[in-house]
């Protein structure tokens, strides 16, 4: 999954839940509805979510030097192990 900034407070926001690990609760409590888990006909989904320092940091870079004048995405890293 890939997540797009448009500015740098955006970026930091979701880093601080991230570190405060408050990241999967809130993803698992967007994603994860009763309604979506009824559809696929299971009880229960577990939600993880990673995101790398390198990532961070280079995301905000672009956008630092970028400005706001585009969106800036964190890499999918699908193919590694979490």
């Amino acid at each position: 999954m890939a997540v797009g900034f448009d500015s740098v407070k955006a970026l930091d926001d979701l880093w601080e839940y991230h570190r405060q690990e408050k990241l999967n609760p809130l993803m698992h409590d967007l994603l994860i509805t009763s309604s979506a888990l009824k559809a696929a006909n299971v009880y229960d989904v577990t939600f993880v979510t990673k995101l790398w320092d390198d990532e961070y940091d280079a995301c905000k870079e672009e956008l630092l030097m970028n400005g706001v004048k585009q969106t800036v995405e964190i890499a999918d890293r699908s193919k590694y192990d979490i």
